[in-house]
């Protein structure tokens, strides 16, 4: 299997895993690659569009940031990075990211 078709396997996959499980995969891959402190996934309510969140510091910066988990299959629209946007300004985050199965 060619490095397409298994992206194209995972990206199946993670469109048909329960989305509670699937934003705690989010979680433990942003956990495992920027290793930040107080990393959480939020409530599934009044989250704010904000599904996992933590804090990150260093010398240089520190900060709370704050990411949202879209499981679409469907192209992700300018309207939902806006929504993310204002989450995390209203919210009062640093910074975030969105993570997707889509693009």
């Amino acid at each position: 299997m060619n490095e397409v078709e298994t992206l194209d396997k995972l990206k199946r996959r993670n469109e048909d895993i329960d989305p509670i499980k699937f934003e705690h995969l989010c979680k433990s891959i942003v956990e495992e690659i920027e290793n930040p402190d107080g990393i959480e996934t939020t409530r599934r309510s009044k989250d704010h569009g904000i599904d996992v969140q933590g804090y990150v510091g260093n010398e240089f910066y520190t900060g709370e940031f704050g990411v949202q988990v879209k499981q679409y299959s469907n192209k992700i629209s300018s309207g939902a990075v806006r929504e993310l946007a204002g989450s995390l300004q209203g919210e009062g985050f640093g910074f975030g990211t969105l993570i997707t199965t889509s693009s």
